[in-house]
């Protein structure tokens, strides 16, 4: 009989599940982003996920509410930008925490915080693919085990924020199953570190109305 491997029936047994109580699901952000997933954060390009992702980091590096919603579990922040290099970064930093400042007040603690928790990563112009097509088939970039080695040395790691998506594919985007494997890419650094590993992603305004349109911008 040939080995059941992943399928043996005793790992599928499920009356370990019956017998006590499931965990309770952890937030980041309270009823809104789960700890330790892959997602998404799709909008038109223009409308300011860029600038709500980095205010996401500090709210979770600094443990401050973000657009009013709480932060269930602060910890550190880990981005990736692939598109905006660090003096644009720096000068939404900065708007950022003159925003927080006036309206939780507290500079230093906020600067303290951030110094010890959020870490920006410039990789404009780099190949930041984790994932690329060889042979027609899908696989992983060593990128993704750099990445992982990286947040490994986090011990509070809650967030991984690889922006924007399509600099990190280097799959056709018109084929699904190339996005299957990007995302499974994701998995597997989400796996390996407990973190919530967030893409944000360019939409196109007519995808927007059209879902099932299949553009991208």
């Amino acid at each position: 009989m040939d080995e059941l491997g992943p399928f043996d029936l005793e790992r599928g047994r499920i009356g370990d599940l019956l017998q006590a109580d499931p965990p309770e699901r952890r937030w980041v952000v309270s009823d809104r982003l789960p700890q330790d997933v892959v997602g998404i954060l799709a909008a038109a390009g223009g409308t300011g996920k860029s600038m709500a992702t980095l205010q996401l980091a500090v709210s979770i590096a600094t443990g401050l509410p973000w657009l009013e919603m709480t932060i269930s579990e602060p910890g550190t922040v880990l981005m990736v930008s692939a598109e905006d290099d660090r003096q644009e970064i720096h000068r939404r930093l900065s708007r950022i925490v003159e925003h927080y400042t006036s309206v939780h007040g507290g500079m230093e603690a906020i600067q303290t915080a951030l110094s010890r928790e959020l870490y920006i990563f410039d990789r404009v112009g780099l190949d930041n693919r984790l994932t690329v097509k060889m042979d027609r088939a899908i696989q992983n970039t060593p990128l993704v085990g750099q990445i992982t080695q990286c947040a490994r040395q986090l011990p509070d790691i809650r967030l991984i924020v690889l922006d924007p998506l399509a600099r990190f594919d280097g799959g056709d985007p018109n084929d699904n199953s190339d996005g299957t494997r990007l995302i499974e890419s994701a998995e597997y650094i989400r796996r390996e570190t407990g973190a919530t590993v967030l893409l944000p992603h360019h939409v196109s305004k007519a995808g927007i109305r059209d879902p099932g349109s299949g553009q991208e911008a």
